[in-house]
């Protein structure tokens, strides 16, 4: 099964083209992509001048590493031998400690101020009406409806092994295997559409033959709805926010597609069945895909 975009790194580790360009069906205008990435890259320059110099990121970053961490050793030893005996023996760490935590306090205090002025500066409302502007004059030209849902689906990049697509393994240059975005989905002309601001792919609804559900947990970075991923909502489907800030998702499905010859499959997370049932017509199936990504 080939998955749809994502990117397959098996013969070309640089490889930078998603699977799935063939169902493209639809893209912007050249002038109104155009408009969008002079509005996005505004945006971005207006972000840029919410930070701090990228320095004076850093050292407040190392200044509150250094500071709890100090912070920590002397709470144990003030527990062991009393505050006037550690402070006997370590006079400078307790000193270091407060200094550090002061240029924190300072550094974090500059950096919401200065977030603060870049966001309620009249230029940058101005840039963000732009922006939405642009995006809406694109989704209008692709034709696409007001009844149209963000369903999220999910992204990787693999190399084919035994037959099988695989995720790269999560490592200090890999932390999360996928990603989700939330293209506007709905049905036209008997297909289902999933439109982003790149362009419009279609995938006709007598091609689809299955919607396989795979039992495995896994984590993906971003989150595309309105309510938290803690939300109750959410509770069946997720089993929360791991320690280094992705979504845990308890299983995910696979809708199967087969076109031009071949076998596709569509990756979305678990709370997005009902929808997809609902758009393609089919129900889930309770197998677990032993050539599914892992």
């Amino acid at each position: 099964m080939k998955p749809l975009f994502a990117i397959d790194l098996t013969e070309n580790k640089k490889n930078q083209e998603q699977n799935g360009e063939e169902f493209l069906v639809q893209a912007p205008s050249s002038l109104l992509a155009g408009k969008l990435e002079s509005a996005n890259d505004s945006v971005q320059e207006t972000i840029q001048r919410s930070r701090l110099p990228l320095a004076l990121q850093i050292l407040r970053i190392l200044c509150g590493y250094f500071a709890a961490l100090l912070v920590a050793i002397l709470v144990c030893v003030v527990v062991q031998v009393g505050w006037a005996a550690a402070y006997a023996r370590s006079a400078w760490a307790f000193w270091c400690a407060g200094g550090c935590a002061l240029v924190w306090i300072v550094l974090l205090a500059a950096g919401k101020k200065r977030e603060r002025e870049a966001l309620l500066d009249g230029d940058a409302e101005d840039r963000l009406s732009v922006l939405s502007s642009s995006v809406e004059s694109i989704y209008a030209e692709l034709g696409v409806p007001e009844t149209a849902k963000e369903v999220d689906v999910l992204l990787f990049r693999y190399r084919v092994k035994k037959g099988e697509p695989r995720p790269l393994p999560r490592n200090a240059l890999n932390p999360v295997q996928y990603a989700i975005r939330a293209p506007k989905t709905y049905v036209e002309d008997d297909c289902l559409v999933l439109t982003w601001l790149e362009g419009k792919y279609a995938f006709p609804r007598s091609a689809m033959k299955a919607i396989r559900t795979v039992r495995r947990r896994i984590a993906f970075a971003g989150w595309c709805k309105d309510l938290p991923p803690t939300d109750k909502s959410f509770k069946p489907f997720l089993s929360g926010i791991d320690r280094d800030g992705y979504v845990r998702c308890k299983w995910y499905h696979v809708l199967e597609i087969e076109a031009n010859g071949e076998t596709w499959g569509l990756y979305f997370p678990n709370y997005e069945l009902s929808v997809i049932e609902e758009l393609t017509g089919l129900k889930a199936e309770e197998d677990v895909l032993r050539g599914a990504a892992r």
